[in-house]
């Protein structure tokens, strides 16, 4: 993303950079929908078979002042702590990522790279949009994965960025457009010194803040 900023920077070439936000990420997988898919990447249909009988009658609690609830069948949603959970959900967002990299132009930087549309790390997904077009092509692309998947967009917690000669006269969905952005947990501004110092200084003090619980616990 460093890269991508510098380069945006260096060329004035008009660049939008969005981070999404999905909102309860691992909660609304729909199950139909994730079988479905893995079917379609060409997972055995003996082992989606045995995926199916984990969640066939997966159920839930709710324990509220000392009471607890009856139990509440599952119809979407990964397990917690089930080794196979993130796997999933990788499998489930990639539908998102090929669909985005077929549509977008994405950026390339070098002559040896390959483009870069999306970039997505479990469930915090980043959007290069590099044409006018593209914003109207993101917005139908989500909207249509909300559709199918149950996934849901908070708007109020995804931003936006822009790079180069890029204006901010189309808003997204509505995103609201940003000085900086935050991409796991580091800051990013068109400004890349200014993001490199800001996310120094804050790793510095997380680190800090760790030896100084490290040494209390001691």
């Amino acid at each position: 993303m460093r890269d991508i900023i510098v380069y945006a920077e260096e060329t004035n070439k008009p660049t939008c950079i969005l981070t999404i936000d999905f909102k309860e990420s691992f909660d609304r997988i729909s199950h139909s929908f994730l079988f479905l898919i893995l079917k379609e990447y060409g997972i055995s249909e003996r082992f989606c078979k045995r995926l199916q009988n984990i969640y066939a009658n997966a159920t839930s609690t709710l324990t509220i002042n000392g009471n607890r609830s009856k139990q509440i069948r599952l119809h979407s949603g990964v397990r917690q702590g089930c080794p196979l959970s993130m796997l999933l959900f990788a499998l489930y967002i990639n539908s998102l990522l090929i669909n985005l990299d077929k549509k977008l132009q994405g950026l390339k930087v070098g002559s040896r790279c390959t483009k870069t549309t999306a970039i997505a790390y479990a469930d915090d997904t980043t959007i290069i949009a590099t044409r006018p077009e593209d914003i109207d092509i993101i917005q139908e692309t989500l909207n249509d994965y909300e559709k199918v998947t149950g996934a849901r967009i908070n708007t109020h917690k995804s931003r936006a960025i822009v790079l180069g000669s890029r204006d901010k006269s189309k808003p997204i969905m509505p995103i609201q457009y940003h000085d900086e952005i935050k991409i796991l947990g580091f800051n990013m501004t068109n400004n890349t010194k200014e993001s490199a110092n800001k996310s120094s200084a804050a790793l510095t003090a997380k680190i800090r803040a760790q030896t100084q619980d490290a040494t209390i616990e001691h």
